[in-house]
């Protein structure tokens, strides 16, 4: 039993972490993105930081607002030891990264964004 927890904490963080990374790639706020899918922005952050699981029908909302397929969230799932990139330290250690994915967020062509996407996501 303790395998199986072990793996559904890291898919609760992988669903989390990739929630996260998106809704800063196009520059959306907490407050906005819990207000779209009816939570509290506590309740997102603990969505992000993986320490609660997701509700299906939320990811079906976050999904929908952050423009991604459903099958995004549930991507590299099967390997446990692939399943996170290296863990965005919220304190702020980490700026470098987070000015970067908001510079990238303000790329507005389209095929640009997918093209980045598709590289980051072949980096990870």
């Amino acid at each position: 039993m303790k395998k199986l927890d072990k793996y559904m904490t890291e898919v609760n963080r992988n669903i989390g972490y990739k929630i996260y990374q998106v809704r800063l790639m196009l520059n959306i706020s907490r407050e906005e993105l819990a207000s779209y899918i009816d939570v509290s922005k506590e309740r997102l952050d603990r969505y992000e930081k993986g320490v609660s699981r997701t509700p299906e029908d939320k990811i079906l909302l976050i999904a929908d607002k952050l423009k991604r397929p459903i099958d995004y969230f549930y991507s590299d799932i099967t390997d446990i030891d692939k399943i996170l990139p290296p863990i965005i330290d919220r304190a702020g250690k980490n700026r470098g990264y987070i000015r970067l994915v908001k510079k990238l967020a303000k790329l507005t062509n389209h095929n640009q964004q997918r093209a980045l996407s598709i590289i980051v996501d072949g980096l990870l």
